[in-house]
């Protein structure tokens, strides 16, 4: 696994932690893989959501923890 692309930050507030992901999905093109790696209370379920109404995607964005993979549908890239 290369880890060119392995970005590495700390937020203090959920907000700031969605408004990251809404930022990142706008750099994000069809085909992407996200990973999302950290303890329970890291913030992945907030930054995934964030990057969920980044992408305008539709629905519930839960908690990644427990998932292997998700396919959110619906949203945009352009």
């Amino acid at each position: 696994m290369t880890t060119a692309n392995r970005y590495t930050t700390t937020s203090t507030a959920v907000a700031r932690t969605r408004s990251l992901g809404r930022r990142v999905a706008k750099l994000l093109r069809a085909g992407d893989v996200a990973l999302l790696q950290g303890p329970l209370g890291a913030g992945k379920t907030a930054f995934a959501q964030g990057v969920g109404a980044g992408l305008k995607v539709e629905g519930p964005i839960t908690s990644p923890t427990f998932v292997l993979m998700a396919l959110h549908e619906g949203g945009s890239l352009l």
